[in-house]
């Protein structure tokens, strides 16, 4: 390690240590053994959040997962989503360090994905309230979140639209903080990569203090620093090009060659020094100063030209740009929260709250390169004065007008063609509640929130493709100077010409010509308010009878602004477009717990519940969810449940109103077997519905008496989705349109000669999703020697990942290019004796096909991407101080340096990218 950490000050006594066995359910499972370890910790039960109604997570009939104060601290995750994403109920989570960073990448944020059905389709609250979103898609990015105060995490896994609304189609994640913390706590922590890269560092505090007998106040912040890990920094990146899959080179439906090769030495086809593509002259090449250099181009395969867009080698090559080298593994990152709370109650029966948070990420890094691969090849005439005087005499002599040139333009910025992007979110958020007990088993809650963020988004060094193709058609002037074409008609109009072979020596003058920026400012609001009346009624033989009522109202709205040559879609990419939109809804809801019978033999305990929410949207009229569930005991250790439920998703503002994001894509025609690049353009759609899902899960719950300290918990699960809102992926339009789906080919723009230029992807309610699995949690906690050991096994199965345009159906369950290996694991080990702690964690990531549409041999060379294991290690020591104690901590993520898949990056982003890494920190409270 680089760095030591010097004690700070004592932590309070934990009233007891919650094993990790007990902190943590599966996804599928109930919090059985984190509840009667959470009762021991605090005297009382918890709540969790699987029902508006009162009751605890090992009752909910609804499937809940509670994650607690140790299994958090446990993990040592430099950012929340950590704790979460390599659960095997998430899958495809955004991290800093997981996804795409470019104009439609999540870009250092951090939002949770459960069941990959999407982040868009899993709803995070915090204390049970709305929290506004970062992103016009109505995502919540985790890392705005206080985490320094949350107190635990309860995952809803499926049937929650009636409890919580819209978005719960895939579940619910609500982060339940620490209002009654009392006193003062710091954590401070720093890490590194093994390489010496990764450099991070994250400090927290928060205090909290009664000010006399009514008034409660927390304070605290904290922030996080990231160096980021750069691009081509790891053995597996740096040069095995990209593996990417394209149209197999000499292909014919004769010849035996599968139509399709996915391989990792795919290189565009515009290396950094250029190269003539075309006869006579192709392979010519340049030397940094323009002139021709003695050395032709070095072809990977004879056969193979470089008019499409890449080339497939047998192995590395150097000066071959591939599409993944500029892609950081990891982004710069700062970020800070700010959160204060208060609670005042005026009387033992009413408590009034409010609370302020304001929370800041900036994220920097290097997106795409500046090349002919998107800037399309360049067609010079001999006439072009920066030709090389021998190269014109060959081609004049060769009868040659006119020569196609490939280049990628790593001078662009100072030596770095790279565009820079920085995105900078600010979020404000503000509430005020009341909570009050009304006597007689009747308790009312209600809240309003006000939230905003800010994002501003500069893909910096990007050309801008008009002026580009100006300054590269140079021609002499009648004065004798080199001059754009377009200065002969125009003479004021600032061109300044490029010489497009050499590679160093650019003045400022000419990149600011056709090098800019694209800026833009995107601003989210959200208004919500929610009352919610919990009761008991009346008591039957076997209980009361619990319900809860309310109703609740949330507007949002998204303005987006963006600079004129974005909105003139005036640069190679990004080119956000302006954004402006609203949507609210008014909801009404109710749900009820009934028991039924206890403690009568084979009855041990039945009762049956229910939930039913009215939702008038602004933009899509009423809609109408439920939920039915059952809870039996035939016998004490034995619970048997089974939930059905009707959950919806409202299309979020830029599904409904984006006016045509454009990026470049690479995509494979399925006429001619070839590799294309084209514009791709994702517009939005006001006449979307929502979408509708039917969601059945059942399963038991084992806790034998005669084993103290094992649970065992299955549950199977199954979400149909109709009129599934979203976009197909570009390469579906194309084989779904080639399939006969005549409706998908009207997206498809081709020219006179046949060739794509353009795919026109509009948010649609065109799909159905049916996914179908099993979710698994084991745990079993005993005595060892002087200590206490604690296993939990965490495990899903996915036997369905169905999707349906109507036309063509596809299972992608076992598909890794849609991030849905069919096993995942997680298990834990946890022995702590006295003052010792050590922990070891093993993440199971499943093997599976690339892509289950493909028949291997046939469709693709390869079709097979294997699992991966990933092992960590943390060990803590804790040392008593006074009335408090410090925790010191050591954490290795990566043991074994286990490197991602060859397919990597296009299987998702499941995978770890950065290797071996180190974290070492200490907490403590007082």
């Amino acid at each position: 390690m680089h760095c030591l950490f010097r004690t700070m000050v004592g932590e309070r006594r934990f009233r007891s240590m919650i094993m990790v066995g007990a902190s943590i359910a599966a996804l599928s499972g109930t919090a059985h053994a984190q509840k009667s370890a959470d009762r021991e910790a605090e005297g009382n039960e918890i709540v969790v959040s699987g029902t508006r109604v009162v009751r605890d997570g090992y009752d909910a009939p609804t499937p809940t997962t509670v994650i607690g104060t140790e299994m958090l601290e446990k993990r040592a995750p430099l950012t929340i989503v950590d704790a979460l994403a390599t659960l095997p109920g998430f899958k495809q989570s955004a991290t800093p360090g997981s996804t795409a960073q470019g104009a439609t990448g999540s870009n250092g944020q951090s939002f949770v994905n459960m069941r990959g059905l999407g982040a868009n389709r899993t709803l995070v609250l915090v204390d049970g309230q709305r929290f506004v979103p970062s992103t016009s898609q109505a995502t919540v990015d985790l890392a705005m979140l206080p985490s320094f105060l949350i107190k635990r995490v309860d995952i809803v896994t499926g049937g929650a639209s009636a409890s919580w609304g819209s978005d719960a189609v895939a579940g619910v994640v609500n982060f339940v903080l620490d209002h009654q913390f009392s006193g003062l706590k710091a954590n401070i922590a720093g890490g590194i990569a093994e390489r010496g890269d990764g450099q991070n560092f994250t400090m927290s505090a928060a205090y909290g203090r009664n000010l006399g007998d009514r008034l409660h106040v927390i304070i605290g912040g904290e922030y996080y620093h990231h160096e980021g890990v750069p691009a081509r920094s790891r053995p597996w990146s740096e040069n095995r090009g990209d593996t990417t899959l394209i149209a197999t080179p000499g292909y014919t439906p004769t010849n035996g060659l599968p139509r399709l090769t996915l391989s990792p030495f795919v290189y565009g086809n515009a290396p950094y020094a250029g190269v003539i593509v075309n006869p006579p002259l192709r392979g010519t090449t340049f030397n940094p100063d323009g002139t021709v250099s003695a050395t032709p181009f070095a072809y990977c395969r004879s056969t193979t030209t470089l008019t499409a867009s890449n080339e497939l080698c047998d192995g590395p090559r150097d000066g071959r740009i591939y599409s993944t080298y500029y892609t950081v593994m990891t982004p710069k990152q700062d970020r800070g929260t700010g959160y204060i709370r208060f609670d005042f109650t005026p009387s033992d029966n009413i408590t009034l709250h409010a609370d302020a948070l304001y929370g800041s990420s900036k994220t920097e890094f290097t997106s795409t390169l500046a090349t002919t691969t998107v800037l399309g090849a360049l067609t010079i005439p001999t006439t072009n004065p920066f030709v090389p005087a021998t190269l014109r005499n060959q081609l004049v002599a060769a009868g040659q007008t006119a020569f196609t040139f490939q280049r990628s333009f790593l001078d662009f910025n100072n030596g770095d063609g790279f565009s820079h992007v920085t995105r900078h979110n600010r979020t404000q958020r503000y509430t005020a509640g009341l909570d009050a007990d009304l006597g007689d088993r009747w308790k009312l809650r209600g809240y309003f929130e006000y939230g905003k963020n800010r994002s501003d988004f500069v893909f910096d060094t990007i050309p801008i493709v008009s002026r580009f193709r100006e300054a590269v058609d140079a021609v002499v002037s009648p004065s004798g100077a080199i001059v754009c074409r377009s200065t002969l008609t125009n003479p004021n109009n600032g061109c300044v010409p490029l010489n497009p072979f050499i590679s160093s020596g650019r003045s400022q003058q000419e990149l600011a010509y056709y090098i800019g920026a694209s800026e833009s400012t995107l601003w989210i609001r959200e208004h919500a308010a929610a009352v919610n009346l919990n009761g008991e009624p009346i008591t039957l033989p076997a209980g009361p009878v619990s319900i809860a009522l309310g109703a609740e109202y949330r507007k949002n709205s998204a303005r987006q602004v963006v600079d004129a040559l974005s909105a003139a879609r005036a640069f190679v990419g990004a080119n956000q477009q302006p954004l402006r939109g609203a949507l609210s809804a008014k909801e009404v809801f109710g749900e009820v717990v009934v028991p039924i019978v206890k403690d009568v033999p084979l009855l041990n305990n039945l009762d049956v519940s229910g939930a039913a929410r009215v939702t008038d949207y602004s933009n899509s009229g009423t809609v109408t969810t439920w939920k039915a569930g059952v809870n039996y005991n035939p016998i004490a250790d034995l619970r048997l449940r089974l939930t059905r439920s009707r959950d919806i998703r409202a299309p979020n503002i830029l599904e409904l109103y984006n006016s045509a994001l454009q990026t470049t894509v690479t995509v494979i025609d399925p006429r001619t077997n070839t590799s294309v690049a084209a514009q791709n353009f994702t517009v939005g759609n006001t006449n979307l519905q929502p979408e509708i899902a039917d969601t059945l899960a059942w399963g038991f719950v084992y806790r034998p008496s005669w084993l103290r300290g094992f649970g065992l918990s299955v549950d199977f699960f199954n979400i149909k989705i109709k009129e599934a809102v979203g976009t197909l992926s570009n390469q579906d339009i194309l084989n779904r349109c080639q399939a006969g789906n005549a409706d998908l080919c009207t997206l498809v723009t081709r020219n006179a000669a046949g060739t794509i230029t353009a795919i026109t992807n509009q948010v649609l309610n065109l799909r159905r999703v049916d996914v179908k699995g099993i979710d698994f949690d084991a745990s079993y906690a005993f005595d060892l020697g002087a200590g206490r050991m604690a296993v939990r096994g965490l495990a899903n199965y996915v036997s369905k990942f169905q999707t349906s345009d109507g036309v063509t159906s596809i299972n992608q369950a076992g598909s890794l290019l849609n991030g849905q290996p069919k096993w995942s694991a997680d298990v834990t080990v946890n022995y702590n004796i006295g003052p010792v702690g050590i922990m070891t964690n093993w993440v199971y990531i499943g093997s599976g096909s690339y892509d289950n549409q493909y028949k291997e041999g046939i469709d693709i060379n390869d079709n097979r991407v294997g699992s991966i294991n990933y092992f960590n290690l943390q060990a803590d020591y804790t040392q008593k101080v006074g009335n408090g104690k410090i925790v010191y901590y050591f954490k290795v993520d990566n043991i074994f340096d286990q490197s991602p898949p060859n397919e990597f990056p296009i299987v998702g982003n499941n995978y770890d990218r950065v290797g071996r890494r180190f974290l070492a920190g200490a907490r403590f409270q007082f």
